[in-house]
């Protein structure tokens, strides 16, 4: 697989990931500055080399002091060479910087997040900011054990505007749907991708899979193929959730029937349901009351605390009663 590495000491610093016969998709950019770009390989390695579109121009790639690979222009004008790009520019572009089966994210508070289905293999760490060692899954795909494979290989969940996790397998002349056969076939294979350049397949560990904006243009999809029981304990709390909410529309209902019989509480009788429209200011304890938030719909039962009227033009809350 034909790309750049960056070093630092003996690590893997920064890649430019896989060359897919236009760019380095670490650098999508490099061919906005008036650049030719090819890439040639033979028996004896690859080259690459670069040209530039306007002849009065003179660009330099260099590797600077701080392990940045550097494109600068020379400007006439100032005397001085200008920077028009530098890689890596952000944190989520060194190289493993999450670990495994993680993704970045510039825009989050924490850079790393775990892909869904997996956990820290050390949370520890983790909490404490070192995140380099990765996750991996909470439940493991069921092929590696045919005992107990009963024919599951798994599914795939999907995850969009990503950039690519690095070192795909490249397969040829692959449709969507034998894309996705290729990597539910293959015990290995943890992803796939499926676009305009062709099926993308990754086996055993995930990195540097960077979560993007959803208006930055590079974002991609992928599948992450995760073993059933992810798939059935999702299942199993959208099933509670729902009959969470099935049970406080029930008590709401019968609440109701209660109180157009007319209760006794406190010392005060309800005679009937009444529909009373009150702007109020949130609540210490507020009960016996049923109402559309600006933030969603709130239930109350037994005694109401701390209501207080406002005026007609404050949009602070709605509530009937």
């Amino acid at each position: 697989m034909h790309q750049f590495f960056i070093r630092k000491g003996y690590q893997k610093y920064w890649t430019s990931g896989v060359w897919n016969g236009k760019n380095f998709p670490m650098i999508p950019d490099m061919t906005a500055h008036n650049i030719n770009i090819t890439f040639s390989f033979n028996p004896l390695g690859g080259y690459f080399t670069y040209s530039v579109t306007d002849a009065s121009a003179t660009i330099i790639i260099v590797l600077d002091v701080s392990g940045k690979l550097q494109l600068l222009l020379w400007s006439e004008t100032n005397h001085q060479w200008d920077l028009l790009w530098s890689q890596p520019s952000q944190q989520c572009e060194v190289d493993a910087y999450c670990g495994a089966f993680s993704s970045c994210s510039q825009k989050a508070l924490r850079f790393c997040q775990y892909l869904p289905g997996f956990e820290p293999l050390s949370i520890e760490n983790w909490n404490a900011g070192d995140m380099s060692g990765g996750c991996a899954r909470k439940a493991p795909l069921q092929c590696s054990n045919r005992s107990q494979a009963n024919g599951k290989k798994g599914q795939f969940l999907w995850i969009s505007k990503v950039r690519l996790p690095v070192n795909p397998v490249i397969l040829q002349h692959r449709g969507a749907s034998d894309c996705k056969s290729a990597c539910l076939g293959n015990c290995s294979c943890s992803a796939y991708a499926y676009g305009s350049d062709g099926c993308s397949i990754w086996s055993e560990d995930l990195f540097n899979v960077e979560q993007l904006t959803n208006d930055d243009p590079h974002g991609r999809d992928f599948y992450l193929k995760l073993a059933d029981s992810e798939f059935l304990r999702d299942s199993r709390s959208k099933w509670w959730k729902w009959l969470i909410l099935a049970l406080a529309v029930s008590m709401t209902m019968w609440r109701r029937t209660l109180q157009k019989r007319g209760d006794v509480s406190g010392g005060c009788v309800r005679k009937a349901l009444y529909n009373v429209a009150m702007i109020v200011k949130p609540m210490d304890r507020v009960t016996s009351l049923f109402g559309y938030l600006n933030d969603g719909c709130s239930i109350w039962s037994e005694d109401l605390f701390n209501i207080e009227q406002l005026k007609d033009d404050d949009p602070d809350r709605v509530i009937s009663i």
